[in-house]
């Protein structure tokens, strides 16, 4: 069984080869794609209930660490770290259009 840790979100790299999408080849990249697969108002109703509510404690964020890269990646839970990572710094994300951001 895992253990509970807190880890910083810029810690954090969502998983490039995650089942929902095609492989990414870099954290924007994959935060695109898995907008693009679930469909940016889905991600947009997550990004609103994150932003209200908070994340549920019981919906824990499985992560696996990578030594070579010194990064922990998503293993569970990819969608809540990407609209997280919005959240804090949309402009990291060029693909966004600029109008979104007054939604988030």
């Amino acid at each position: 069984m895992g253990q509970t840790i807190n880890i910083k979100l810029d810690e954090l790299l969502n998983d490039f080869e995650n089942p929902r999408h095609d492989i990414a080849v870099n954290e924007e990249d994959a935060v695109k794609k898995l907008i693009e697969k679930v469909g940016g108002e889905n991600m947009l109703r997550l990004a609103e209930d994150i932003y209200t509510s908070g994340l549920i404690p019981s919906n824990e964020i499985v992560v696996i660490y990578n030594e070579v890269i010194g990064k922990y990646v998503v293993y569970e839970g990819n969608r809540r770290v990407a609209i997280m990572k919005i959240l804090k710094d949309p402009e990291q994300f060029s693909f966004l259009k600029k109008n979104i951001f007054w939604l988030l």
